[in-house]
């Protein structure tokens, strides 16, 4: 069942990507056609906007998020020596 969870998540998030740099593209007028005489500098630009736009703002979002994680020191030892514990055991490796 995790595993089933982990490849849908990872599924999820694979897809959202690609919806939104679907939108992207549509939204800066990127050409569908292969003539590359149809990409203006004004298209790149734009384009190169947003992707830095997006990409700034999503990563301030998930710094946000982790500086909301309350670790102290004490419950990080506590963490590390049930590690230890665990992995003493017989046949833990």
């Amino acid at each position: 069942m995790l595993f089933g969870l982990i490849t849908f998540g990872n599924k999820a998030a694979s897809g959202t990507g690609k919806l939104i740099a679907g939108w992207l593209t549509d939204a800066v007028g990127f050409p569908s056609t292969d003539n590359i005489d149809a990409l203006t500098p004004e298209i790149l630009f734009n384009l190169a906007l947003w992707v830095t736009i997006l990409t700034a703002g999503l990563g301030m979002a998930g710094f946000a998020i982790l500086r909301t994680y309350h670790l102290p020191r004490a419950r990080h030892d506590e963490i590390l020596a049930g590690i230890r514990r665990l992995s003493a055991q017989p046949g833990n490796g």
